[in-house]
């Protein structure tokens, strides 16, 4: 009798063992395991297929158990990836919230250039892939501060 689909033998079916964790055996009867490629994984020992690496993920290396995510901000157009390289920056609206002291002048091109600039510093983004949305402020009667609110957009086509 053959090994099960997630096992493999060089001695017949007394010898079956199961696939370790990272490869697989997806056939009935078979002598040896098949490693996962990149961008897929095998979580657990005794699997007959790998997994592909999820949106947002991707796996380097042959043999892997596990997927890395992408960082904050990035993911990949598709699952499978297999290199950090198609990690890409997604669009996203960012709204900015700041006390300001009370003036009239918050939304010069000035200002709102001193705001997207100080903005792309802190997200550690070229300044290019921020563009300025639309602004409001408020205050309360006699307040020494208004709140100002921001609303920018990411654009990773801009780069």
């Amino acid at each position: 009798e053959a090994c099960r689909p997630w096992a493999f033998s060089t001695g017949g079916a007394a010898g079956c063992a199961n696939c370790s964790a990272g490869s697989f055996a997806s056939a009935a009867g078979a002598s040896v395991c098949g490693v996962c490629s990149a961008g897929s994984f095998g979580p657990a020992a005794g699997a007959s297929t790998c997994g592909l690496c999820g949106k947002g993920q991707y796996g380097e290396a042959g043999n892997a158990t596990a997927c890395a995510q992408c960082a904050a901000r990035y993911s990949t157009n598709a699952t499978g990836a297999a290199s950090s390289a198609l990690c890409r920056l997604q669009d996203a609206t960012l709204e900015v919230v700041m006390l300001l002291p009370a003036a009239p002048d918050y939304f010069t091109p000035d200002n709102v250039a001193r705001v997207t600039a100080a903005l792309a510093q802190v997200l550690d983004l070229p300044p290019a892939l921020l563009s300025f949305q639309s602004a409001t402020a408020s205050s309360r009667r006699a307040a020494a501060a208004s709140r100002v609110v921001y609303h920018v957009s990411v654009d990773p086509a801009a780069a």
